[in-house]
Formats: structure tokens, sequence, C-alpha cells
């Protein structure tokens, strides 16, 4: 019976029954040749579908590496969208309210004229200012003066920043220009993505604002310093509120003298306003005791509140991190009042700790101190965790590691040695990538799936600096080439690495390597062509044959190599009777096409096959050669035959290395027995 007239495909289906189906098979007279025939393909088969399989993890994680940036850049964009809309039902609000006011009917008295122009001067400030939605809505403020001011260096009087400023009927709100920017600019890699150091504004957003919030300060808790004119600062005067200290600088002393004017007369104005307000208190108490105690109350937590801020300022001052992100925890618990401004206040806090902890961890990196950078670096993390400003503290997270794995490799000393280097440095990069995924479980426990696509993203993007950096590496003039011991190298420790608990890196490397493995296996076929002609000329114009001694130590050499390789005994006596050239070809190729195999994966499996093709066929070229120039030449017919008897025999045990590794029969392999065949039958 002929086992290929069997339905193979039946395998694929879902009710397959084994045992039914080696019933049917035994029940048939059949040959033993048939049933490994049956066996192979059935191995074959599988090694295909496991291969397949295979396939479909490394598309399915590609996939999964470009949804992350994706997924990151929606991140961004929802942000803008949310500040945006919440802008804008602010806005609303304060329109729709403005509108009521309007279709009230009261009498043109003064002060219903000068309501009229505060909500006309907030309106400007709504139109102008990027995220001030909330401090429009305190009933009573107005914009008493604005302009443009320069912010200066405390130290020398140079130029810090530019800003616009606007004075509040009770407040200092400061303002930076906005930015225009080109949508190009902005990249969807999640690694790279670069945030403001203010969390009280995103990035842009559809609007057209002139100007977006920086910074509020009440009038009520700073003070104001006139600065006397002289040879380094002019026009200039001075703002301060513990530990802060702001000079600004007036484009002329007439500006000048009337920002200083209106700052005391709004001062006075709120003193007087506060003091009105504790008459009408007392007023009230006498004639509502209920209202009385509500606004008791409400006036005793805004005092707290004050003090809280104090205390955090003075934490921040003591360089007491810890402290002060507790503080901010409590002051956020804290239950304030309807004033809008605490939160803004509460904001611009928390951007300033948040300011001071990046400048902490940039002046570590700079001082190049390992543990210095993993301790400061891991306060930071932390206390961003606890604030629950989780983008920010995987991105520093992400940018001290890489300071980490930069440092590193770059203290690592080039070895005249290639593979003593690359051991060096490869247990280098897996041991920071270890330290860094230890560290993430550690900090990022609880949001392990909320930022895990974020960092499998920077460790693809160490690969390839890791790679990049090896490739552009020079030792006394001669530059570093992977090879392709390194490539199996590199395979093994990212296997250890796996098999350690951590995750799968293989991959990337893959990815990353793929075009410097096939590249590598052109220049050793290349290498192995030209040896092979060169041998052959040399051969051909040897009056006195084969050196017996030279001979002999090719005859060892591939003995070793073949225990090496754990492959099976060849015919020495065949060796002997071969020419060395021969002897070194097939010794060449053999030790070459199982390092190959050693490192297979699918991507390289065409480049591998048409090299030892072409290498193999190239031999046959040379043989043919000599045949045509028997009567011109030492080498005999007999000693031709010897060698093209070698080389069948390695072919074949190439061929059937390649088939255990990849599961694959190829048709190029098949070509090239039939061409070794066809030349034994055309000339013996």
């Amino acid at each position: 019976m002929d086992l290929n007239i069997l339905n193979l495909d039946s395998l694929e289906q879902a009710n397959f029954n084994v045992d039914d189906f080696v019933k049917m098979v035994a029940a048939k007279d059949i040959y033993a040749s048939k049933i490994a025939e049956t066996k192979e393909k059935l191995n074959r088969l599988s090694a295909q579908t496991a291969e397949e399989i295979k396939q479909n993890v490394y598309k399915n994680y590609t996939n999964f590496m470009e949804t992350s940036k994706e997924v990151g850049h929606l991140e961004s964009k929802m942000n803008q969208l949310r500040q945006s809309l919440d802008d804008q039902r602010k806005l609303l609000t304060l329109f729709k309210n403005l509108s009521v006011n309007s279709n009230t009917k009261v009498d043109p008295s003064p002060s219903n004229k000068s309501l009229s122009g505060q909500n006309s001067s907030l309106s400007l400030l709504l139109e102008q200012v990027e995220g001030c939605g909330v401090i429009a809505q305190k009933s009573g403020r107005s914009l008493l003066f604005h302009s443009d001011l320069e912010v200066l260096h405390t130290d020398d009087y140079s130029l810090s920043q530019k800003v616009h400023a606007y004075l509040l009927s009770d407040a200092l709100l400061l303002t930076l220009p906005q930015r225009k920017r080109n949508k190009s600019n902005f990249s969807s890699s999640a690694i790279n993505r670069h945030r403001s150091n203010s969390l009280i504004v995103h990035s842009e957003t559809t609007n057209n604002y002139q100007y977006k919030f920086h910074a509020f300060y009440e009038l009520d808790l700073i003070n104001i310093l006139n600065i006397e004119d002289s040879k380094e600062v002019r026009n200039s005067f001075q703002v301060s509120k513990f530990p802060e200290s702001l000079i600004f600088r007036c484009s002329n002393a007439h500006l000048k003298k009337e920002w200083l004017e209106s700052i005391e007369n709004a001062r006075k104005q709120l003193l007087f306003e506060m003091s009105s307000k504790g008459l009408n208190k007392i007023t009230e108490e006498e004639e509502d005791d209920t209202e009385k105690s509500t606004a008791s109350v409400q006036h005793e937590k805004n005092k707290q509140l004050r003090d809280l801020f104090s205390e955090f300022d003075i934490l921040l001052a003591q360089r007491d991190f810890e402290k002060a992100v507790d503080m901010l925890l409590k002051i956020k618990a804290h239950k304030t009042s309807s004033d809008s401004s605490h939160h803004l206040v509460y904001k611009q806090k928390e951007a300033e700790l948040i300011s001071i902890l990046r400048k902490d961890l940039v002046q570590s990196k700079e001082r190049r101190n390992s543990k210095g950078v993993v301790k400061t670096g891991k306060r930071v993390v932390n206390s961003l965790i606890k604030l629950e400003i989780i983008d920010e503290a995987i991105d520093l997270f992400i940018d001290y590691h890489k300071h980490l794995n930069s440092e590193t490799l770059r203290k690592i000393k080039l070895e005249e040695s290639n593979s003593i280097y690359m051991n060096n440095v490869l247990d280098s990069f897996f041991a920071n990538l270890k330290q860094s995924y230890v560290s993430f479980k550690e900090q990022f426990a609880n949001l392990v799936n909320d930022c895990y696509s974020t960092y499998l993203s920077w460790c693809d993007t160490e690969v390839e600096i890791l790679i990049k950096k090896l490739q552009s590496q020079h030792y006394l003039g001669r530059q570093f080439v992977i090879t392709i011991e390194n490539v199996q190298l590199i395979y093994m420790k990212a296997d250890d690495f796996l098999n350690t608990g951590n995750f799968d890196v293989k991959f990337m490397f893959e990815v990353k390597l793929n075009p410097i493995v096939e590249q590598c296996i052109r220049e050793q076929y290349e290498i192995l062509i030209d040896a092979s002609l060169q041998r052959s000329k040399l051969e051909l114009e040897n009056t006195s044959g084969n050196s017996e001694q030279n001979k002999q130590q090719q005859i060892d050499k591939f003995i070793t190599d073949v225990q090496l390789l754990h492959l099976e005994k060849f015919d020495y006596n065949l060796l002997k009777q071969c020419t060395s050239s021969a002897i070194q070809f097939t010794r060449g190729a053999l030790v070459f096409f199982v390092n190959c195999l050693r490192i297979y994966y699918q991507d390289i499996n065409y480049s591998i096959v048409e090299s030892f093709t072409k290498l193999f066929k190239a031999e046959l070229k040379i043989y043919a050669s000599y045949m045509k120039k028997l009567s011109s030449i030492r080498i005999s017919k007999k000693d031709i035959c010897n060698n093209i008897c070698l080389v069948e025999n390695v072919f074949k045990t190439i061929q059937e290395i390649y088939v255990q590794k990849s599961g694959l029969n190829s048709k190029h392999f098949s070509d090239v027995s039939d061409k070794i065949v066809k030349f034994k039958s055309e000339y013996f």
C-alpha cells in the first residue's frame, strides 16, 4: 500500500482521532520504508506547526509594541482634550452668569458699573490666558493692571525669562507666552515623551491663547520691595514670598511706578475689604447665629490650610522631600473652601516640588555616582507615585536607568580579543537590565499593567543602542565586527536572562541583528569561496604534489572539529586518499554551517540555504575544470573522485543537520545533491 494516498489533511481537523488513524494504517499491507516516510512527514508537519506558532508569537509581540506606542500617544491627546473641555466649560459657565446678570434690572449706580467693568476685564483674561478658568470664577475679583515684565536672576541680575503679569484685586498672576509648535514635532513614542514641569497646564490645546498659566501669588502673602537703580539693574522691583524671591524689570521708569502704585493700592483695598467683611460678620452674628458659626468654621479651615502651605514651604527649603510629599498629600486630603484659588496654589506647589526633584536627579547624574543616582532616582519615583503622577514617574524611572546603562557601558574598556570584550559588554548590559526589571516590579508593583508597555518600549530602544555602540567601537584603528560567534553568545545570554525569571528579550535582538547576521553569512561565504579558489590555484602550481605533513595536519584538524561538533564519524580512510585542499574546504564549510544553525531562526533560513548552495556549486565547478586539464596537471582522476566522495559525504551530513534543526527539506539542497550525482556519473 502507498501511504501517499492517505489524506494527511485529516490531521488538521478538530475531530481527528489518533487511535483510529493508527488502526487504519496498521490494517493495510505496508512496508517499513513507507511507515518511516509517513513518520518523517508527520515530524516535518509538527516542526512546521511549531515554527508557525513561533512566527505568530513574534508578530503578536511586534503588534503589541506598536500598539503600546500608539496608546501612549492617545493618552497624551486625551489629556489635552480633557483640559481644553474643562476650560471651555468654565468659560461657558462664566458667560452664562454674565448673561443672567445683564438681564437683571438694576440701578445704574456706580457699584453696578464697576461690576460690569470687572466682568469685562475677567473675560479678557479668559480669552488671553490658557488654564485660568478657575481664577475667574471667584466673585468680586477684577483685573486692575497688566503688562510685560522680565524676570531676573537674583545673583547677577541676568535675564531669566519673560512673563506677562496680571494684577488682580487680590492676587498677582504670572503667565508665559505660548509657543507655536508644529504637529510634526511630536513623536508617538511612549519612551521619548517630554512633559512640562508644570502640572497645572498640560500641552497645547486647540484654542488660540496668547499666554499660559505660570504662577499665582495672593497679595496678602507677598511683600513688595523697591530696588534702587544702579549699574547692574534699573527699573526693577522685588516680590518676596518665603522661600521664593523674584525680581521683575520693567521697560521704563514710568511702568515701574505704575506697578508699584497699583500693587500698593490693591493691597490697601484688599485690607479694607477684609476689615469690612469682619464688621459685616459681627453684624450678621448679632442677627443670625447660624451664619456666624458657618463663616467661623470656614475661616478656621482656610487658616489651617494656609498653615499647611507654610509648613510645606519650610520643608521644601530644608530639602526634606519625603515629609514635603506627605504634607502635600495632607493638603490634598484637606477639605478646602469654595475658593478655587486654593486648588491653584496646591497645583503650583506640586509643580514646584516636581521641578526640585527633577533638578536633584539631574545633579546626581552629573556627579556620575551610580549609587547616588539609584538612591535619588528611587526617592523621586516613589514620591511621584505617592502623588499619583504615574506618567512622570515612569518617565523619570526610564531616564535614570538609561543613564545607568550608558555609564556602565562607557566604563568598559576595549579588549584586543573580540570575544572577551563582547562577553564583558553583555554581562554588564544584562546585569543592568535585570536590576531595572527588579526595580520596576518593586516600585510599580500595583501599576505594572499600566506601565509595562512603556518599560518594554524602553528595553527595545536600549537593545538598539547596544548594537549601534558595538558597531561603532574601534581598537587600535580596527573596527569592532559582530561575528556569528558573537551573535551566538548574545542569544545564549538572552536565554539565560529569560530562564532566571525575567522577560524575553531574544525577539528584540533577533529583529535588530537580522541584517547583521545575513551580512556575516554572506561575508563568510565569500571568504570560503576565495580560499577554495586560492588553494586550487596553488595546488595546480605545486609540481611536487601535496605535502604529507601538511595533509596529516589538516586531517587531524578535521577529526578534532568533527568530535567537537558531536557528529558521526567519517570514513577517515577516505580522508587520507583526498587532497589537502578538499579536506580544508569540507572542514571549513562544515564548521561554518553548524555555527549558523546554532543561531537559526526563520528569518535567516533563506540566507543560509542560498549561501551553502552557491558554495558547493562553486566547488563542483573547480573539480569540473580539473577534469578538463587532467593531461596537464599533477592531480590524478582518482584523487578528484575521492575529493568528490568527501564533498558528497559532508554535504549529506549538512543536509541531515538542516532537516533536524528546521524541519524543512530545501529544494536548493536537493538540487546540489543531484548535481553531485550527475557529476560522478558523467566523469567516473
